[in-house]
């Protein structure tokens, strides 16, 4: 029995499709890009945490990346025209959509945190290629929302908000 991959490929027509700020090194392998990336065991916690959230969207895993999410997260997928969705209804969703999904990136990430760090936010672009070729593009600005707890660095709330392309 053969296992498909997602390992797709890339030719130079490609990088029209993409910002100017968007390599298509970024576009193989590292699907966020940070604006700084390193810092404190806080700082390196949370960008895991991303890192792990966008490689299991590209595997078409949604329960991995759901795992990185707290039990009453609340999620605005730009697909939701705004209505909000808890844990269940964004599980169901992301079980029936991510299949159509080529490729998600998260590019130019800034993160900040609470005085006392116990929250974060993960701010940038979010690109989504979908529907069978690298032509169909989804773009919006994405915040993450981050609570740290007794098991660690958690979202709380994922917010997408399409930007006009």
């Amino acid at each position: 029995m053969k296992h498909a991959s997602f390992f797709p490929q890339f030719d130079m027509s490609d990088a029209d499709l993409l910002p100017a700020t968007f390599s298509l090194r970024s576009r193989r392998k590292d699907y966020v890009r940070f604006t700084e990336k390193g810092g404190d065991d806080d700082e390196v916690e949370v960008q895991r945490v991303i890192a792990d959230y966008f490689k299991a969207y590209n595997d078409h895993a949604p329960a991995r990346m759901l795992a990185h999410c707290s039990p009453d997260a609340k999620f605005n997928f730009v697909i939701s025209r705004g209505s909000t969705m808890t844990m269940p209804h964004a599980s169901g969703s992301l079980a029936r959509g991510i299949r159509m999904v080529l490729g998600a990136y998260f590019d130019d990430v800034r993160l900040k945190f609470d005085p006392q760090r116990t929250r974060a936010s993960a701010s940038g672009t979010y690109f989504m290629f979908r529907s069978g070729d690298w032509k169909t593009r989804l773009a919006a600005e994405l915040t993450l929302h981050f609570r740290r707890g007794g098991d660690g660095w958690k979202i709380v709330f994922h917010d997408a908000k399409a930007l006009a392309e």
